[in-house]
C-alpha cells in the first residue's frame, strides 16, 4: 500500500535524521565559539571573531581576522560551526514533526474503526455502505438511473465497446477494459462534495468487495493551467475523504505518452480484481 511506503519513506528520513544529529552534536564540541561578522572598509571585505560575554567577568570581543593560514582556518571553522548549528535547529525541528507523525498515525481499517465503536454498536454490520446494492446482483447498480453531467452533451462522439458514448478515445479505452472485464460503472455521475458538485469521469463498483471508487482521465496533462485545474480538484477530492490509490484512481497523458489499453489492464488488474494465488 502506498501509505505504508510512506511510513517506511518517513522512519528512513526519522533514522537518517538520528545520525546527523548525532554526528553534528560531536562535531559541535571540537568547532570554535563565537560567530563571524564582516566590515567593508577601503571597498575590501575584512572578518572578524566575535566572541560573546561568557556570563564570568569577560566581556565580547572582536578579533580581526587577517591573511594568516591559522586567520584563514579559523575563517573555516566558524563557518563550519554555523552551518552545523543551523543544520541542528532543522533537523531536530523536522524530527520532531516526523516523530509525531509516526506516533500518532493510525493505519485505517474498518475493523480498527469497529473496535473503537461504544458496545452499545457490537455485533451490528456497519461496514455496508448505505448505497451498496446487493452483492448478488450488481449490474443492476450500473443500469440503473442516476444523475448524469449534462455539460457538454455533443461532445459525447466516442463509444466503449458497448455502445457507452464518452468524451475521448482515452475514456472509450477505461470503459471497454471495465466492461471486458465486467466491472459495473457509471460515467459522469454527479458527485457533492464539500467544494463543489464533480462529475467523476467513471464511478466504478468495486466488484471485490462491492466498494464504490472514483476514476478520473486527465488526458491533457501538457496544459499548464489543465495542470493547475488538476492539482485544484484532487485538494478537493482530498478534502472529501477520496484519496488517490484508495478509494480514486487516476490516470494521465501527454502527447508523448498517451493512454493505452496495456496500462488500463494493469490498472483495473491491480486494484479491482481479486488477487490470485
Amino acid at each position: 500500500m502506498i501509505r505504508n511506503r510512506v511510513l517506511s519513506i518517513i522512519s528512513d528520513d526519522c533514522a537518517q535524521g538520528s545520525q546527523l544529529i548525532e554526528r553534528f552534536n560531536t562535531e559541535t564540541n571540537i568547532l570554535p565559539s563565537g560567530t563571524l561578522f564582516t566590515r567593508t572598509i577601503g571597498g575590501k571585505k575584512r572578518y572578524y571573531h566575535y566572541q560573546p560575554a561568557d556570563g564570568e567577568g569577560k566581556g565580547a570581543t572582536e578579533t580581526y581576522l587577517g591573511n594568516t593560514k591559522e586567520d584563514e582556518d579559523l575563517i573555516e571553522l566558524l563557518a563550519r560551526s554555523k552551518f552545523v548549528e543551523i543544520s541542528l535547529d532543522m533537523l531536530n525541528d523536522n524530527m520532531e514533526i516526523l516523530q509525531a507523525v509516526l506516533n500518532g498515525y493510525a493505519a485505517y481499517s474498518a475493523e480498527e474503526v469497529i473496535r473503537r465503536m461504544p458496545k452499545a454498536y457490537e455485533g451490528i454490520d456497519c461496514t455496508k455502505p448505505s448505497d451498496m446494492i446487493e452483492e448478488n446482483n450488481p449490474h443492476a447498480w450500473s443500469n440503473a438511473p442516476y444523475e448524469k453531467s449534462e455539460l457538454w452533451p455533443d461532445a459525447l462522439k466516442h463509444k466503449s465497446q458497448n455502445g457507452v458514448l464518452v468524451r475521448s478515445k482515452s475514456e472509450a479505452i477505461i470503459a471497454s477494459q471495465l466492461e471486458n472485464y465486467n466491472i459495473p460503472y457509471r460515467y459522469e455521475q454527479g458527485l457533492d462534495t464539500p467544494d463543489q458538485l464533480f462529475y467523476p469521469d467513471f464511478t466504478v463498483l468495486n466488484p471485490e468487495d462491492n466498494q464504490i471508487i472514483y476514476w478520473e482521465h486527465f488526458g491533457l496533462m501538457d496544459d499548464e493551467d489543465y495542470g493547475k485545474s488538476v492539482a485544484s480538484k484532487l485538494h478537493a477530492y482530498q478534502n472529501a475523504g477520496i484519496l488517490q490509490w484508495n478509494n480514486l484512481i487516476t490516470t494521465y497523458e501527454t502527447n508523448r505518452r498517451p493512454l493505452d489499453a496495456h496500462m488500463v489492464r494493469r490498472i483495473i488488474k491491480a486494484f479491482l480484481l481479486p488477487e490470485t494465488p
